[in-house]
């Protein structure tokens, strides 16, 4: 009776801490989210608000909202210039990208099959704890269909 409630209570635990992972993942990975989403909005808008205060639209400048019509936007090199040509360096040194993709995935079919099994297995543990309860107490075990009350 006494290793039924230690296995009882382990089980209990282990899917209050299984439980538990996911809201503290959540609880962890939300403030950076929220964040993230207000510096974005935020760099929006107050861009939208200075471009108003400057009495200009809100986005890129055009060369139709400069001030004067003899300012020029030259994009690129004008017209003439020859750029200066560097020696190669030599080769470029890299690392190889060592992930262990197997091993992960390994490990991801791994945990998937654990928490079936724990899944299952928590089902199988509870529908055979409540046979035995139920049989201590003296009701009687049917394996048939429970009547169903209909309106007829």
């Amino acid at each position: 009776m006494q290793l039924e409630f230690i296995f009882q209570n382990t089980l209990v635990v282990a899917y209050v801490l299984f439980g538990m992972t996911c809201t503290v993942g959540l609880s962890v990975v939300l403030p950076f989210m929220i964040h993230a989403m207000v510096g974005i909005f935020g760099a929006v808008f107050t861009e939208i608000g200075l471009a108003k205060a400057q009495g200009r639209e809100s986005g890129s400048v055009s060369p139709d909202e400069l001030q004067g019509p003899d300012e020029v936007v030259v994009i690129g090199y004008p017209p003439g210039h020859v750029a200066s040509a560097h020696a190669p360096s030599g080769p470029v040194e890299y690392e190889p990208d060592d992930v262990p993709t197997g091993m992960l995935v390994k490990l991801a079919v791994a945990v998937t099959i654990a928490a079936v099994v724990s899944v299952i297995g928590g089902f199988q543990l509870f529908k055979f704890t409540l046979g035995q309860e139920l049989a201590d107490k003296g009701y009687e075990q049917t394996t048939g269909a429970i009547p169903r009350a209909s309106a007829d």
